[in-house]
């Protein structure tokens, strides 16, 4: 889900191509055309970047909160809908959520 909405592009973060991501312990980062994880990255000074989900009990469908943080006051959140075929999740919706 989250590669999907990656894909798709997150609002805000045209001036970022390095993310950490403290849940799950590692670093998102944008190489060449697409983003990469590395499990026990970090990149000091970069803005963090968190996500959640929730799916139907088919997992056919789901929607992926992300939020970004750079500091006190200053920050943004997104829900991307999901859908799910043989070839994976497509994101079907983006929705502005919050902002500080």
């Amino acid at each position: 889900m989250i590669r999907a909405a990656l894909r798709v592009g997150l609002p805000g973060s045209a001036d970022n191509s390095t993310f950490n991501d403290e849940a799950r312990g590692g670093v998102w980062i944008f190489e060449g055309h697409a983003w990469r994880f590395r499990a026990g990255g970090r990149a000091a000074d970069a803005v963090h970047l968190g996500f959640s989900s929730r799916q139907n009990a088919a997992r056919t469908r789901a929607i992926l909160s992300a939020g970004i943080s750079c500091g006190m006051l200053c920050g943004s959140g997104y829900d991307y809908v999901l859908t799910r075929d043989g070839r994976g999740w497509k994101v079907t919706g983006l929705l502005h959520t919050w902002v500080s």
